[in-house]
């Protein structure tokens, strides 16, 4: 459900049980959220700040998370949902065995809903702080001890489970312990699902020994005790062992589930995470480029840090740029568990465009890291490049990827321009997952050479549906002329000026055909002769639908479509400069034939051929090999209109 509009009725929730002792109980909130699901993206920073303040001094409440796949499932491999999919999914069985009562953000508060009436009851942005408190003044009939030892090779361990009647208990239902591995805190350097979401807490990786947890007696007398133990096999997918925890709780398997059956967990408790021997690791701490910055070169700064309990005396550095050549650097000192050191490594460089670069650490003491998962970091920079490339520049996004040379600069490390294989290959900004209402996001061209130039304008394809009047998009066009120092705007549309079509609450991917795209010009003529231009594209999250952009083309003296009535549109040739082939793209409303033409700088026609034309995106391959260096214009020519284009060839 996309932009629900909750009204979240305070509850104080608690219950009446008749004892005489005095254990105090800890709450359980579980709740069942989605990587895809953007609700969860704007509810879940609330229910972590709540669970935070709950989790010590005294601990009041444990949270317990599930991903689900709703509203979809996350098609990235590494996924947390696709990691470990079959457990979440049966754990929201548990409580709603019709698919059409499961939702997301979803929570159940000690085996009971929240909200009860209210229209939206069960979302899990009903818990607040009066619940949990309500529920903290409840005695509990059972204490509950939780913790595990790590083995030799720290890819196995043992939990200890210890539970103690309170008081004398008798129930009539099946009472179960339920034990989840969590990790305590996850961080993906890149969103898994579509709304956002990098961060991750108290996520259930594992269920032990599975889903249907382990049956307890049903009568118990006072001050009786069980000790459970159970040894498990590490997952293979646990991002980080320094943040694997254990969740215990009892519950009562009432039979009969659904949205009003309360299936009551009268316990809970938390099995902090287990010191490893050798633990180092490395972050960034400066130096990468926060923003985008001409100079190639830059000087990062790295702490090394003891996340183990044994000193740790040495270890190896290692850093990359990109999927280059790893460089390392050996490392000695003397730090105690916790304490860091901070390092400078080399110079480096790069040229224009987006980067990573990554830096981790391994042999620690001259021996196997314990935790590999948590040794390194990796940070994302732009670079414009170092020096001007001469104009024109075109691009039609025709191969996977952000082309090499454009810059993707992120500000807040959430949504960004993508480049998508729809139609042919176009440029995608995801304001249709991304609830971060005001966030901006840029696409750069490479800094640009205008030195001789005249006439200077740039061309481009947009594609947009709002989503509404309300969530709005907003799309700039920026030059600088100082290295991003100061940015002229000369282009801003939002609503319907950029629209392209109907409004749709539906998430908007355009097709190919000529009716869903629109070519604007902007004449960037104040910057003839220039010789060093960039040009940037700028979009203002609304929350709204998707933007899209196609065939850009930054042209000196150009000369675009002519007297084709919008029969052809969209006409681009890539890559430019090409070396020994270049691709024709056509926009086509009709079928039929196409000549293409290729004349050299004198007018002279060095190449011809005819080629079958369909309605729809059309591509045809040219050979460049026996053309000479230099500047050549391409003539696209159909019964229904005709297009020019650029292109230079650069052996």
């Amino acid at each position: 459900m996309k932009k629900p509009l909750l009204v979240l009725s305070a509850l104080a929730f608690g219950t009446s049980l008749n004892m005489n002792a005095q254990t105090q109980r800890i709450s359980l909130f579980e709740e069942f959220t989605g990587e895809n699901c953007a609700p969860c993206a704007a509810t879940n920073p609330g229910i972590t700040a709540l669970a935070q303040a709950n989790f010590a001094g005294p601990m009041k409440m444990i949270l317990l998370r599930y991903q689900v796949p709703i509203p979809s499932a996350p098609s990235s491999p590494t996924s947390l949902y696709q990691q470990n999919p079959a457990e979440p999914n049966a754990r929201q069985d548990y409580y709603y065995p019709s698919g059409s009562d499961q939702f997301a953000p979803q929570g159940r508060f000690n085996g009971g809903e929240l909200g009860l009436g209210d229209p939206n009851q069960g979302h899990a942005g009903f818990l607040d702080q009066a619940t949990i408190n309500g529920a903290y003044t409840v005695t509990a009939p059972f204490s509950l001890t939780t913790s595990y030892a790590w083995n030799s090779t720290f890819d196995a361990m043992d939990i200890t489970t210890t539970i103690t009647a309170a008081q004398a208990f008798s129930t009539a239902n099946p009472l179960k312990l339920q034990l989840a591995i969590i990790e305590e805190n996850i961080h993906y350097a890149t969103a898994p699902g579509s709304n956002g979401e990098k961060d991750f807490e108290f996520i259930m990786r594992k269920m032990v020994p599975d889903v249907n947890g382990q049956t307890l007696a049903t009568t118990w007398t006072n001050g009786q005790t069980q000790t459970l133990t159970n040894t498990v096999t590490l997952p293979s997918y646990i991002w980080n062992k320094g943040e694997v925890a254990i969740v215990a709780f009892i519950q009562e398997d009432v039979p009969s589930p659904g949205p009003n059956t309360v299936r009551t967990v009268h316990q809970a408790a938390f099995g902090p995470p287990q010191p490893l021997a050798l633990d180092a690791t490395a972050s960034l701490l400066s130096g990468v480029p926060a923003t985008p910055q001409c100079s190639p070169s830059f000087t990062p700064t790295v702490t090394v840090k003891n996340a183990g309990v044994t000193t740790l005396t040495s270890c190896t550095i290692n850093y990359k740029i990109d999927n280059g050549t790893v460089q390392t650097m050996p490392w000695t000192g003397n730090l105690a568990t916790g304490a860091t050191d901070v390092v400078t490594l080399p110079v480096q460089t790069a040229t224009g465009g987006t980067h990573t670069f990554n830096v981790y650490t391994s042999a620690p003491n001259g021996s196997t890291d314990n935790n590999a998962q948590n040794d390194g970091k990796t940070s994302t920079f732009v670079m414009y490049g170092s020096t001007p490339t001469l104009a024109p520049v075109t691009q039609a996004f025709g191969t996977a990827g952000i082309p090499a040379g454009y810059g993707v600069y992120n500000p807040d490390a959430g949504f960004a321009w993508t480049r998508v294989a729809n139609a042919g290959g176009i440029l995608k900004y995801d304001a249709y997952s991304n609830g971060n209402e005001g966030d901006i996001d840029y696409f750069y061209l490479p800094r640009t050479d205008f030195t001789g130039m005249t006439g200077m304008q740039i061309s481009f394809s947009v594609a947009h549906r709002p989503y509404n009047t309300v969530y709005l998009e907003t799309l700039e066009l920026e030059v600088s002329t100082d290295c991003g120092t100061n940015w002229t705007t000369l282009y801003s549309k939002t609503g319907a000026t950029l629209a392209t079509g109907a409004a749709q609450t539906a998430v908007y991917t355009p097709t190919s055909l000529a009716s869903n795209w629109r070519t604007d010009v902007v004449s960037l003529a104040a910057y003839d002769g220039m010789s060093d231009v960039i040009v940037g594209f700028k979009v203002i999250n609304g929350y709204g639908n998707n933007v899209y952009l196609d065939n850009i083309n930054l042209v000196s003296n150009p000369v675009g479509i002519t007297e084709n009535n919008n029969a052809i549109t969209n006409v681009s040739v890539y890559p430019n400069p090409a070396n020994t082939n270049a691709t024709v793209k056509v926009n086509s409303a009709v079928s039929g034939m196409a000549t293409i033409a290729v004349y050299n700088a004198l007018g002279q026609e060095v190449s011809v051929m005819s080629e079958k034309i369909v309605t729809g995106f059309n591509t045809f391959e040219l050979n460049t090999t026996a053309l000479a260096n230099g500047l050549y214009t391409i003539s696209v020519n159909t019964a229904n209109g005709k297009s020019i284009q650029k292109l230079t060839v650069n052996h």
